[in-house]
């Protein structure tokens, strides 16, 4: 590694830290704020911004991957290096995102069921927003969606089921900042915490409101947690994504029509590594004699936008080809 790569890197885990404080920071403030207001809705944002601190820790835990050579080198115990890692920290994050939700709509419906009985005859208890801390945390959540586009490998992960679409959206040109926000489930989310805690402010003596708005936010954590603990698992277990496997038939069996020495597709095995990078072997069957070289050329270059082969560029998929000579 250079000494400017190591600046690069030193300078992104400075800022990294820096951002992750200040957040870890209000996430303390809201919740200690939030257990002595008896509100709900704010331990939810708390919660909800702890897990976009862990996606900031995600994106550095990334980027020491991508920029350290090493750790990118394939071993022998670790074929395709070390990226598969990040998918790993994915995963925990998504199942930490579970987790909350489901002890949020625990705790908001039991305060929900018990609030008759220990209000009965009596106004709700005043909930006091800390609105001071609220907007903090707002700050931070754009901080982290703009700055560092947070949560955008999840949302990419979860826009489409195909593979080739995953790869296409990562080669486009950044959106606006506007659009960034839109398309991004996760950052909408933070956002929709916040925008029921200023609901409960305008009518701090409705204390079921306070309940209501932490059971939506408990969805909204299910709604994004379920799907994406799913694709990133699918990924770990190395399962051929959605359409994928479709893909590089269809590629052959196009070869095939035009090559007759080409027979047909055996077997194929299509995963995903990391964020963006596909791998994939096949097992081809070709007439005897047949010239094989020509036709390893032909798969790569038929298959070459599909799976993003490019061995100039970094990130991009790995094609392995066998050929079996038909008796």
């Amino acid at each position: 590694m250079d000494m400017t790569t190591m600046d690069m890197l030193t300078t992104d885990m400075t800022i990294t830290d820096m951002t992750t404080t200040d957040m870890i920071t209000t996430i303390i403030t809201l919740l200690v704020s939030g257990m002595r207001a008896g509100s709900l809705s704010i331990i939810g944002l708390s919660y909800m911004m702890l897990f976009d601190a862990f996606g900031v820790l995600n994106i550095f835990v990334s980027s020491v991957i991508h920029t350290d050579l090493k750790m990118k080198r394939s071993t022998v115990k670790n074929p395709f290096g070390v990226q598969r890692f990040e998918i790993l920290f994915g995963l925990f994050n998504a199942i930490f995102l579970l987790f909350i939700g489901m002890n949020m709509l625990k705790e908001s419906l039991e305060h929900l069921m018990l609030e008759d009985d220990h209000h009965s005859g009596e106004h709700g208890a005043v909930v006091r927003v800390p609105l001071f801390w609220t907007l903090i945390g707002l700050g931070a959540t754009l901080i982290s969606s703009l700055g560092y586009q947070n949560h955008q490998q999840f949302c990419l992960l979860l826009k489409s089921n195909s593979p080739t679409s995953i790869q296409g959206t990562y080669n486009r040109s950044n959106p606006s900042k506007l659009a960034a926000i839109a398309q991004n489930q996760f950052t909408l989310a933070s956002l929709g915490c916040v925008a029921g805690i200023f609901f409960v402010a305008l009518f701090p003596h409705a204390d079921s409101l306070d309940k209501l708005v932490a059971i939506g936010q408990s969805i909204a954590m299910f709604i994004l947690g379920g799907p994406l603990t799913k694709v990133l698992g699918m990924i770990l277990l190395q399962t051929t994504p959605p359409k994928a496997l479709e893909g590089v038939e269809e590629g052959i069996r196009q070869l095939s029509a035009n090559n007759p020495a080409i027979l047909r597709m055996e077997r194929a095995h299509v995963w995903t590594n990391t964020y963006g990078q596909l791998i994939g072997t096949l097992v081809v069957s070709v007439a005897k004699g047949a010239d094989e070289q020509a036709i390893l050329s032909s798969i790569h270059q038929r298959l070459h936008g599909f799976l993003d082969l490019d061995a100039q560029s970094e990130g991009t998929g790995e094609l392995t080809v066998q050929l079996v000579q038909s008796h």
